[in-house]
């Protein structure tokens, strides 16, 4: 890709990105409803602009990765400090997520009379595997910098971020939302769906790595700043209005985990771009 029109959709992108999040941020401040987190029939004009932009990001996240050089494994760099350290932010949302989701699993207990079964166990099981998965993120932060063992040969265990997604998009199909008006809930669809996606071909990444199969590189490239700017579209948002003490609805989800989940895509994303010779145009 010409270097001008790498920078110009590189551009476009985060221009797109950072206007989601600011009207995303506008709705929460303006257009949602505390009780249930819909958008307020006020608001709804907002809804339509919200989703044009994060359709256009979507399709510049497409642009953008099949225009790129993304031919670098980065299982096969083992002094990646940058990855160690992201990775090791993304077991510690991912440990407070274990922590939100048995807060969040106390209060349903202790407010509600009839506990509904098809709720509760994925709420439970979201919780463990979140647990299970920081502890797998941890130690990918140790491969990065670290000889003593391969990482790579966990097998299975490089299946615990995709169930940790699988789990929690069963909670968002088993809880009952206003079609018309839960935008959050919605867009949190794409955040999961774009993250099962990312994390499954992690793990092609690896067997890529450890097997020299041939590997599209720029499917995981896409996923991954995919998901990342989708993590941060819905948790930014809400980190913010909660450092502004303004009340929201609760959610099931962890702002935190997604924001730091989010960014370790991204820095993954861009350590799969081959980096340009100085002679290069």
């Amino acid at each position: 890709m010409p270097k001008v029109v790498k920078y110009f959709i590189s551009f476009f992108l985060s221009l797109s990105a950072i206007s989601a999040i600011i009207l995303r941020t506008i709705q929460l401040l303006k257009y949602t409803d505390v009780q249930t987190g819909n958008i307020l029939k006020s608001g709804t004009q907002t809804m339509f602009v919200f989703y044009s932009i994060c359709i256009v990001t979507i399709l510049l996240c497409i642009l953008f990765s099949y225009k790129s050089n993304c031919c670098n494994n980065p299982f096969e760099n083992k002094n990646n400090k940058t990855l160690s350290l992201f990775s090791a932010l993304a077991g510690i949302s991912l440990f407070y997520d274990f922590v939100h989701q048995s807060l969040n699993c106390y209060e349903y207990i202790s407010k509600t009379s009839q506990m509904q079964m098809n709720f509760i166990i994925p709420l439970v099981i979201v919780g463990i595997s979140a647990l299970a998965c920081s502890f797998y993120f941890f130690l990918m932060s140790s491969y990065f910098i670290s000889n003593k063992y391969d990482f790579r040969e966990l097998k299975y265990f490089h299946l615990m971020p995709t169930l940790w997604m699988l789990f929690k998009l069963l909670i968002c199909i088993v809880t009952y939302v206003d079609e018309r008006y839960a935008e959050e809930a919605f867009f949190e669809y794409a955040v999961l769906i774009f993250g099962i996606l990312f994390f499954i071909f992690v793990i092609k990444c690896i067997d890529n790595c450890m097997d020299n199969e041939k590997f599209n590189f720029n499917h995981l490239f896409f996923t991954g700043i995919s998901y990342g700017i989708c993590a941060l579209i819905i948790s930014v948002p809400r980190i913010i209005v909660l450092l502004m003490n303004v009340e929201t609805s609760n959610v099931s989800f962890s702002s935190v985990t997604y924001l730091f989940t989010g960014i370790f895509a991204l820095i993954f994303s861009v350590n799969i771009i081959k980096p340009k010779k100085l002679n290069e145009g």
